[in-house]
């Protein structure tokens, strides 16, 4: 049975048969146990670069969990979606995090497998990230809800310059920038177990990015955004980028 394609069952009911090997590939190379190919929804492509450490330590906390029988339909993807999805090449060689001593490369690591990037970057209309407002904010995550537009982490005034250390570390534990609490879509309930040096480098990591301009809000009415395409509070502030 494949690992994760069956439907993201991964207590050990279902990984109970799968070596660690196998549970590692299915993390950072999209293939389950059984050689499936795992749909990218499981973001391997981010987790790709989890150190070979963390990742058995992933895998060590799976194996504790309490196994639960739940067996769910394979989902079935159209050849030509699969198409453009490229496959990974197996990992041959080992792979470390980044020192700690460098808090931006390690702020880096850490925002990568904790997939800041993906919800902080808004989409095109065919599904792909928008490499010059990464980290920008604008994805739009609509559900039961509602819609939640990501705000931009960014040091342009448009985003989060006025955060400080203190600030950065109280909201990632809190969710909450001062009385304001952030939607419940901000996953901090997670983040907040982060070290104070693991939120410290990603702070660092954070202020390192370049500035961009894109104003986001959940407040006002969402508008029209020239700038990303989508619809959210203060789209119509934003400029329509530059021609090439």
């Amino acid at each position: 049975m494949p690992c994760a394609s069956e439907g993201g069952n991964i207590t050990p009911h279902t990984l109970g048969d799968c070596s660690d090997q196998e549970i590692a590939r299915a993390i950072r190379g999209g293939t389950g146990c059984d050689g499936t190919r795992l749909f990218p929804v499981m973001p391997y492509f981010f987790f790709r670069a989890m150190s070979d450490d963390d990742t058995a330590a992933v895998v060590a906390y799976l194996r504790t969990l309490e196994p639960i029988e739940n067996d769910l339909a394979t989902t079935e993807i159209a050849e030509e979606v699969w198409a453009t999805i490229p496959q990974l090449p197996p990992l041959t060689e080992p792979v470390s995090a980044p020192d700690p001593s460098d808090p931006v490369a390690y702020g880096g690591y850490l925002a990568t497998v904790g997939l800041c990037v993906e919800c902080h970057t808004p989409l095109s209309p065919a599904g792909a990230p928008i490499q010059e407002l990464s980290f920008a904010g604008g994805r739009i995550l609509a559900g039961p809800w509602g819609t939640v537009a990501t705000a931009n982490l960014t040091t342009d005034v448009t985003g989060i310059p006025y955060y400080d250390e203190p600030t950065f570390k109280e909201v990632m534990r809190t969710c909450k920038v001062g009385a304001r609490e952030l939607n419940h879509l901000m996953p901090c309930e997670f983040y907040k177990g982060l070290t104070d040096d693991d939120l410290s480098a990603l702070y660092a990591f954070l202020r390192s990015i370049p500035p961009v301009a894109h104003s986001v809000s959940n407040v006002d009415e969402p508008t029209p955004c020239p700038l990303c395409g989508g619809t959210h509070g203060l789209g119509e502030r934003n400029p329509a980028p530059a021609e090439p």
